[in-house]
């Protein structure tokens, strides 16, 4: 799935209604869809290229966005990992029988 895209001089990504929108336009909501996208699913990417971008402000946000994204799908195991290991701790913690 790919979920940042270079086209026509704009950088989109791809929203959860599997739309691509203007990557200037992105809200914070809009980043935690692209981040669990990236977590549970194997995903795309255009890679950055200065003169396809012709918004300086897409370039900046687009560049951004995609070494974040890169780094989180490289390191996406080692994340799972450490979430679970954290949430079986938590559970463990509160499921815990209290003594009376």
């Amino acid at each position: 799935m790919k979920i940042l895209k270079i086209e026509r001089g704009n950088g989109y990504y791809l929203s959860g209604a599997d739309l691509y929108i203007e990557i200037d336009k992105i809200t914070k909501d809009h980043l935690l869809e692209l981040i669990n996208a990236t977590l549970e699913h194997e995903v795309t990417f255009d890679a950055y290229d200065e003169q396809s971008l012709h918004n300086q402000a897409q370039r900046i946000v687009y560049k951004n966005i995609l070494e974040k994204l890169q780094d989180l799908a490289s390191r996406r195991q080692e994340f799972k990992d450490e979430s679970d290991n954290w949430y079986e701790k938590e559970f463990e913690r509160y499921a815990k029988p209290v003594a009376e």
